[in-house]
């Protein structure tokens, strides 16, 4: 931006950030174009306020927040995933024994008594005391 003279009663809120003594931020539109205007008070060597007023486009700053709310996006689907896929395969582990152990006793029958469930022994949620 062009550095322009007695800029302090324009747009900027130089006059705000010169009364308060506080930074002002001021928006506006220029050629089409909108812009984030900052007037920073501060004191110099001297003793005199000056205000420091900095401008940038606001394309900027809405091409980085759409560029990482797409990363998010792209994360969060990512993290989701590999819950869902492990999961799945925590889940499928878990059951094996179980399956197991209900298939086993599918086979067993008038016919068949003497067949034993796998792990009915051993001391777990499946069998033992």
């Amino acid at each position: 931006m062009q550095r322009r003279r007695n800029r302090a009663a324009g747009p900027g809120g130089g006059d705000r950030a010169r009364a308060t003594r506080q930074p002002a931020f001021a928006d506006l539109r220029q050629n089409g174009e909108s812009l984030r205007l900052v007037a920073w008070p501060f004191q110099a060597d001297d003793g005199r306020l000056l205000v420091l007023e900095l401008g940038g486009s606001h394309a900027a700053i809405e091409h980085s927040l759409r560029t990482s709310a797409f990363a998010l996006l792209v994360i969060d689907l990512a993290a989701l995933a590999l819950l869902l896929v492990g999961s799945w395969v925590f889940s499928r582990r878990i059951l094996v024994p179980i399956d197991r152990v209900a298939r086993r006793v599918e086979e067993i029958d008038e016919a068949n008594l003497a067949a034993r469930v796998p792990g009915a022994s051993e001391d777990n949620e499946l069998g033992g005391s």
